[in-house]
């Protein structure tokens, strides 16, 4: 018989179509999901980056895994049958595919996310993927901790010699510690799923694991326990049972895993109804039907089988994560494991908030009864109001299981928006030396913003979680993430970033981790959530002519003084009028003048721009003088164009002026390698380039939005820059390095030396273990700071020198006393030295602010030949 294929006949099948035949026969798939997986699976193989990467075991896992929960749902997270669990159960779940496959879930997590950027997928994809990451990122490090404690709190005891109280029950009755050990897991990983329903949190989940402990060990019989637990649990039937509970086991356990027993004690009330409802064997929960139970919801979401981890299931062990239990195994505690971090980042907020009240101090109401309208009675009404809308927002999301710890969330908000108040208020009393804050504190705008600012990182302290894509522990995405914070208080994202430069400045104590956060949220404030359309920035460029006049870019020289320092109150009042000493032609630039909060936010956003701009830029080896054209021309577009802005992303604007400038400067880059290294950015995200708006709703990819948005605004001002012109516009300069609040590092200049400050040791709250915030860094250690006046620089020379001096000659100078600076012209002195002689030194608290995160070197403008060329880039 010939080999060759009659004609007519179907084409014979290829290894990667029987392979993909026997993987789906063996899985026993449905024909729908099948299909779906056949068409992903070609999709992908013929993608050239992914050809590389990973086995066609794990290619064909992930594909199955996708094709799944497209069928499953069909309508995306906004399925209403997700929304009432009532979703029709998979005919495979996560753990079993993965145990087919011969994946492990880490590196599933990864060739998920490789796909992601290789191929379009669903929006249920992402959301089931996103939700199974953040599941497993919380009960894996929960379960490495929950072994290690494990064997300090029980034992195994030989039964033979061990004295039996007169409650015991006999030997043949008594559950192994095993068994134990089983019941606590299980009984955790079904709480956790039914209580804390799908926005989990690592500390949530940690308080509930501690619940389920306490729970079981009342009933575990004395001598198996290890002490102190066994002489606490002899005292269930003594005075120190409230309620039936044991709350000395109760603190002991916190003591334990240095959580807060308040609030542990108010998810304990949560969980109590829920244990005591659940079957019982006796005393005891009944282990037999609670595994069942969870197996039905297990299977009923199809996702991994937590309870596999009990039995160190390959599959939920992966190498790194093996490597972790290692590294944290042992007698000594470890210094860095995601449950010893989150909590050591909630110990460290509730050691700040431990002296501060959740009502205004005696030095707060004397702020208020020194207003001419007294803000108090105000002030009172709105917190109790933004109490019940918050509370009522938290229990939608977590479950009216967790109101309780909704109220506790909002108490420490309260005492940290009271604490930073009070600190705000001392500062601008000292700068300005006023008293009457009237127009600020009866300011709704800005109490609110202040408030949404400490609820912010009240929620961030207690939302962090393992990330599994790099095994670092930070701010998890959750439902309480950022911007979830505007709706509930129903805040604008400008007016929220109004008040974050004053919150950092005011409260010096908040950790490196919150600050960090902070300018986060900052940065998506200015690149693109303050551009929403009805955003008050909108009104705010309105009032000053942007569209009509064109105002100067915050980098020109003429501009207003953004970089110094702007009273609070100042940025939450209108503009006042420019003075008659002003320029003429300052004045017909800018028709009505600027407000203060508008020229900072407009110059965070160009200092923003530059600083991603140059990062891309330096990645494709732009040329420095074509790198500053481009800057100009993102310059002008934030500057004279902002109605480009609207509901879009700057980073959208700087890679449609980067690849314009480029192209008629001879220096043509594809659209498509801009994306792909703007891609590597670490702030960088799909939906930048992929979902650009165009007009109205509609939206598209970025190439599309370049031709049909972009250069009809941008053409006219870009082919200035072509060789055959002989005039070119004016560059914009670089901007400046300046100082910011965050990281802002506490110090004190003594009066009559206006340049000599220092920083004394202070009493931090966040003494060892190690790398405490607490400790010097090398951004702390800016002790010293001589002022940037006419022979600074000299003088400090010569401190040098005498410093050297004595070193070759082991002989101690004779002492100053002090750093007599000269008097320096325009420098005011505060005393004369007679006067200074008869009076003691009073040290007056200021801040030093190390320089912004990045520096910014200015590049010399350059010129190059220019063409005057087509701007238009064609779809690939």
């Amino acid at each position: 018989m010939s080999n060759s294929t009659p004609s007519g006949s179907s084409t014979p099948k290829s290894l990667d179509d029987i392979d993909f035949e026997r993987f789906c026969h063996d899985l026993g798939l449905v024909d729908e999901v099948k299909k779906r997986a056949q068409i992903l699976f070609a999709a992908l193989t013929n993608v050239e980056e992914y050809k590389n990467e990973g086995t066609k075991s794990e290619l064909l896992t992930c594909m199955v895994f996708t094709a799944i929960i497209d069928t499953r749902m069909p309508y995306g997270p906004k399925d209403p049958h997700l929304q009432n669990e009532n979703l029709t159960p998979p005919v495979i779940t996560v753990s079993e595919l993965l145990k087919h496959g011969k994946l492990n879930v880490i590196t599933f997590f990864e060739r998920m996310r490789l796909i992601r950027d290789s191929i379009p997928l669903s929006e249920a994809v992402k959301y089931s993927l996103i939700n199974l990451e953040r599941k497993f990122c919380i009960v894996s490090p929960l379960f490495d901790r929950f072994e290690r404690e494990w064997n300090k709190i029980f034992r195994e005891e030989r039964m033979i010699g061990v004295e039996m109280h007169d409650d015991s029950v006999p030997f043949s009755d008594i559950e192994s510690v095993d068994v134990k050990k089983q019941l606590c897991w299980i009984l955790f990983i079904y709480a956790k799923d039914k209580l804390l329903s799908e926005n989990q949190m690592l500390v949530c989940a940690i308080y509930l694991l501690l619940c389920c402990l306490e729970y079981v060990l009342r009933s575990t019989p004395s001598f198996q326990l290890q002490p102190p637990f066994d002489v606490l649990h002899l005292q269930l039937k003594e005075n120190l049972v409230q309620n039936g509970l044991n709350v000395a086991v109760l603190q002991k356990l916190a003591e334990m895993f240095h959580t807060n027993v308040d609030e542990l004690s108010c998810m304990q009330n949560a969980t109590e109804p829920f244990f005591q409802s659940l079957p019982h064997n006796g005393s005891e929960i009944d282990l037999v039907k609670l595994k069942q139970m969870y197996q039905v919801r297990y299977r009923a979401a199809g996702e991994l089988d937590e309870s596999l981890l009990l039995s160190h299931d390959i599959h939920l062990f992966p190498e790194k994560n093996r490597m972790m239990s290692s590294l944290c195994s042992g007698d000594s505690q470890p210094l860095h494991t995601p449950v010893r971090t989150a909590l050591k980042t909630i110990q460290q907020l509730q050691n700040i908030l431990s002296v501060s009240s959740d009502e205004p101090s005696s030095v707060l109401k004397s702020f208020f009864e020194r207003c001419s309208r007294s803000p108090e009675a105000s002030i009172s009404s709105h917190l109790a109001s933004f109490k019940v809308n918050f509370v009522d927002e938290f229990v939608k999301l977590a479950g009216s299981s967790l109101k309780s710890t909704g109220e506790q969330r909002y108490k420490q908000a309260k005492r940290l928006y009271f604490r930073v108040m009070e600190g705000l208020l001392n500062m601008e009393k000292e700068r300005l030396g006023i008293c009457d804050f009237s127009n600020l504190l009866n300011n709704d705008t800005f109490h609110r913003s202040l408030l949404a600012c400490a609820t912010e990182v009240v929620l961030m302290t207690y939302g962090v979680s393992w990330n599994s894509a790099n095994g670092s522990v930070g701010t998890g995405v959750n439902s309480f993430s950022f911007p979830w914070i505007l709706k509930v208080f129903n805040l604008s994202a400008y007016d929220f970033f109004r008040v974050l430069e004053s919150f950092v400045k005011a409260e010096p104590m908040l950790t490196r981790d919150i600050v960090h956060h902070l300018q986060i949220v900052e940065n998506q404030i200015l690149d693109s959530l303050a551009w929403k359309e009805g955003s008050p920035l909108f009104e705010a460029l309105s009032r000053s002519d942007v569209v009509s006049h064109g105002f100067l870019s915050p980098t020109r020289k003429n501009s207003p003084n953004s970089q110094a320092t702007i009273p609070t109150a100042e940025l939450f009042l209108s503009p006042k009028p420019e003075s008659a000493s002003s320029s003429s032609s300052q004045v017909s630039a800018i028709s009505r003048p600027r407000s203060q909060s508008l020229n900072m936010f407009l110059s965070k956003v160009c200092r923003l721009g530059y600083h991603r701009l140059k990062a891309l830029c330096d990645k494709l080896l732009v040329p420095g003088e074509v790198q500053q054209k481009i800057w100009s021309c993102f310059d002008y577009c934030i500057s004279c164009k902002p109605e480009l802005l609207k509901n879009r992303h700057i980073d959208q604007l700087m890679m449609c002026s980067l690849y314009g400038i480029c192209k008629v400067t001879e220096n043509e880059i594809k659209f498509k390698t801009i994306v792909q290294v703007y891609s590597m950015l670490p702030h960088a995200e799909q939906q930048t380039y992929k979902t650009v708006l165009i007009e109205g709703s509609e939206t598209d990819t970025i190439i599309v939005f370049y031709n049909n948005v972009y250069m009809p605004n941008m053409k006219t001002f870009i082919l200035q820059f072509a060789s055959s012109k002989t005039t070119q516009p004016d560059l914009s300069p670089i901007p400046k390095s300046v100082s910011s609040s965050h990281g802002t590092v506490p110090s004190y200049s003594v009066p009559g030396h206006k340049h000599f400050y220092i920083s004394p040791l202070r009493n931090s709250p966040f003494k060892a273990p190690v790398h405490s915030p607490g400790q010097m860094t090398p951004t702390t250690r800016q002790l010293y700071s001589f002022g940037e006046v006419l022979g600074s620089a000299e003088k400090l020379k010569n401190i040098n020198e005498t410093l050297s001096k004595m070193k070759d000659s082991k002989q101690t100078p004779k002492s100053l006393k002090r750093l007599n600076f000269d008097q320096v012209e325009g420098v005011e002195q505060c005393e004369s030295p007679a006067l200074r002689k008869h009076t003691a030194i009073i040290v007056k608290k200021k801040k030093l602010t190390p320089p912004f995160v990045t520096t910014i070197k200015e590049e010399p403008a350059g010129t190059s030949e220019d063409k005057d060329s087509a701007c238009k880039e064609s779809n690939p």
